[in-house]
């Protein structure tokens, strides 16, 4: 289901992404592998300039393939999600459900009615994220998860 490179996450952090995914293919009715890739913050800024003609490090791109195995990736600033080697879980999962509603192909940067769309399906997803999490205090605990600033959108 979720494929992951640049980093090694933890097995309880693994299954909660894992359960993202599920929720988003339910959601979005997706069929395929979704990739999870972290990337230096130059990488980033190649990525953004080769693809969308962009001069600037962004936190999270996400590409679509939709071919049948894969449905897209999403390539997040690992320079933004790793501390002193420490995994800010809280941005990790504010990045990961930015990017599967993405997937979906909707957008925020284009009508007022789609940045509408899409910020509704990622405040959804977002509560049954911190539903899930409120099930798990262990993880949680463990990352120290900001509940707080899960419900703030990226933009």
């Amino acid at each position: 289901m979720l494929y992951c490179r640049g980093i090694t996450l933890s097995a309880p952090v693994r299954k909660l992404l894992n359960k993202l995914c599920r929720v988003a293919k339910d959601r979005f009715k997706y069929t395929g592998k979704i990739g999870l890739i972290f990337l230096t913050s130059e990488k980033m800024t190649e990525l953004n300039k080769s693809y969308r003609q962009k001069i600037y490090t962004p936190d999270v791109l996400t590409f679509c393939y939709n071919d049948g195995e894969v449905l897209g990736e999403i390539v997040i600033n690992r320079n933004l999600i790793l501390k002193s080697e420490k995994l800010n879980l809280t941005l990790l999962l504010k990045l990961f459900v930015h990017g599967l509603v993405h997937l979906s192909n909707l957008d925020h940067e284009g009508s007022d009615l789609s940045a509408q769309e899409f910020f509704k399906n990622e405040r959804e997803i977002m509560s049954l994220l911190k539903k899930e999490l409120r099930k798990s205090p262990k993880i949680w605990l463990t990352y120290n998860i900001d509940f707080y600033n899960l419900d703030l959108s990226l933009n």
